[in-house]
């Protein structure tokens, strides 16, 4: 029996596009699944909305507007598994040559009850996929919740991926603010690396106000490399997912970028950090597209410095082809596309 209706699961298929699997060494075809579960993990009072503590993402909000919305407020883990069954089975059926399932609920994977986690373990097992991808905050992380469900999994591959952000732990815990020390991220890495988990840690490129354009870069150049590098206090994870912060309706970003506070770093700035880690780590290094389910009030621009909207409404100069450029390269992961526009913009 259908849980909703066709419109209703709609808004859980997060879509398809290729992806670099490094395992492979070849782009795949990966697909997105969302659980409307969200974060409980920050350790909220009940009803404070999240995006009062990660000032640029609204997945969590989404995910509570959806259960008050179709479930009366809240979902059981039967009403989780169940629906994430309907939306897988529509998944396949509209990717059948599915390599990659991204699972992201909006918080921490494991943090949600082990039922949930093992339910949906069991049914990607099931699903004929090679890697599925969740994510999680880095003290959540241990063998305790690890092993159980790679044992579910078999041989189907499993990539966690981390919300590092920053280097910078002032920006890390207190700007942005994520809470992860360095020991909880460092012991995060080390776990999955023993059990041949991937582990990835996302990358922001201007994640807060207050940043010249030289800092922005130089900072997300740092992190990358403490993120993929390995001995001294680096972290040693296997990818990096670099973007570029965006900025979401309904955020506290999007009301210091209204305020004047806050402006997207420009394409120019998004080419330098990637150029440079593309030649030092090659396909480790993925750049995440500038588009979101809620659509982004403010991407990259190099000519307007409000940035534009994400349907790239009002584009001026170079800024198409620029956009066309890391399109491209997301699509192939092929650096020789790799080629900007000739731009006076360019300083």
């Amino acid at each position: 029996m259908t849980l909703l209706s066709d419109d209703k699961i709609m808004e859980l298929l997060g879509g398809d596009r290729s992806w670099f699997d490094q395992k492979e060494q070849r782009m795949v075809k990966a697909a997105t699944i969302y659980v409307a579960y969200g974060c409980p993990d920050w350790g909220a009072p009940n009803g404070v909305r999240k995006r009062q503590l990660c000032p640029f993402c609204t997945l969590p909000d989404l995910a509570i507007d959806f259960q008050r919305r179709h479930f009366g407020g809240s979902m059981t883990s039967t009403d989780h598994l169940s629906l994430f069954e309907e939306v897988f089975e529509r998944t396949r059926a509209s990717v059948p040559d599915l390599h990659t399932l991204k699972i992201f609920n909006g918080g921490s994977f494991f943090h949600m009850p082990r039922a949930v986690q093992e339910g949906i373990m069991r049914l990607v097992a099931l699903g004929r996929v090679r890697r599925v991808v969740v994510e999680a905050r880095a003290g959540l992380i241990t063998a305790e919740v690890l092993d159980p469900l790679l044992e579910i999994l078999g041989e189907v591959r499993l990539t966690v991926r981390i919300g590092v952000e920053t280097k910078d732990r002032h920006l890390r815990t207190k700007k942005l603010p994520k809470g992860q020390s360095y020991s909880q991220l460092l012991a995060a890495s080390a776990v999955t690396s023993q059990r041949n988990v991937t582990s990835g840690g996302y990358v922001m490129l201007n994640p807060a106000p207050g940043l010249s354009e030289e800092q922005m870069v130089r900072e997300a150049c740092s992190t990358i490399e403490w993120v993929l590098d390995s001995g001294g206090e680096n972290l040693g994870m296997q990818e990096v997912y670099f973007c570029a912060t965006c900025v979401e309706p309904g955020t506290r970003l999007e009301e210091e970028w209204l305020s004047g506070a806050y402006r997207p770093a420009r394409l120019w700035n998004v080419f330098d950090v990637l150029a440079w880690a593309v030649e030092r780590y090659g396909t480790r290094v993925h750049l995440l597209p500038f588009e979101e389910a809620s659509p982004y009030v403010a991407v990259p621009s190099n000519h307007r410095p409000q940035g534009l909207p994400q349907s790239l409404e009002g584009a001026q100069g170079c800024d198409l082809p620029f956009h066309r450029m890391l399109r491209r390269y997301r699509e192939t992961m092929d650096p020789r596309v790799l080629e900007p526009p000739d731009c006076s913009c360019r300083v």
